[in-house]
C-alpha cells in the first residue's frame, strides 16, 4: 500500500507524511503529530525530513531492524525517533535478570539518540500484568519535564 501512488504521483506514504507535516508546520521544536516507520523499511518510499514530528519505529531486534538501520533511514531526523524494542526485550525473558540485560543492551545500542548522556536516566520496575515483565516507569532527560508511563 505504501508504494501505491496517488493522483499527483506521490507515494501513499509520502502523501500521508505531507499531510501530517502540515499539522506540525508551526510547531517548535516538534509537532504533536507523528508517523510509524518500520526499521525494516529498506529504501524509504518517502522523504521523511519535512515531518517536524515524532517517528515511532517498530521492527527493531526480533524483526531484523538495527540501530544502524535507524541511523540510515532517519539521518538528521534522529532527534524525533522513538524506537520500539519490546519484542526484542521480551524474547529474552522470562527471567528478570535476562529481561534487564536485554533492556540495557537496547539502551546502549540507541544511546546515540539521547541528546546528552549526563543527567539522563531510565528506571525500570517489575510489575504490570505479568510479574516478570519490566515496566518503564520514568524516563527523564535533564532539562525536560519528567513523564511517567507504565
Amino acid at each position: 500500500m505504501q508504494h501505491a501512488r496517488v493522483a499527483d504521483g506521490r507515494t501513499v506514504a509520502q502523501a500521508v507524511i505531507d499531510d501530517v507535516a502540515q499539522h506540525n508546520a508551526d510547531a517548535t521544536p516538534l509537532g504533536s503529530y507523528g508517523v510509524v516507520v518500520g526499521a525494516t523499511i529498506g529504501e524509504s518510499v518517502a522523504e521523511l525530513s519535512g515531518l517536524n514530528g515524532p517517528y515511532l519505529v517498530p521492527g527493531i531486534g526480533a524483526q531484523g531492524g538495527t540501530a544502524a538501520d535507524v541511523r540510515r533511514i532517519f539521518g538528521r531526523g534522529l532527534r524525533a525517533v522513538l524506537p520500539s524494542v519490546s519484542r526484542e526485550v521480551l524474547r529474552a525473558g522470562p527471567a528478570i535478570a535476562d529481561l534487564r540485560a536485554a533492556t540495557e543492551r537496547s539502551i546502549e545500542a540507541f544511546r546515540f539518540l539521547r541528546p546528552s548522556r549526563r543527567g539522563s536516566r531510565i528506571l525500570l520496575r517489575c510489575g504490570g500484568r505479568h510479574p516478570n515483565t519490566p515496566t518503564l516507569i520514568r524516563a527523564a532527560t535533564r532539562g525536560s519535564p519528567e513523564s511517567t508511563a507504565s
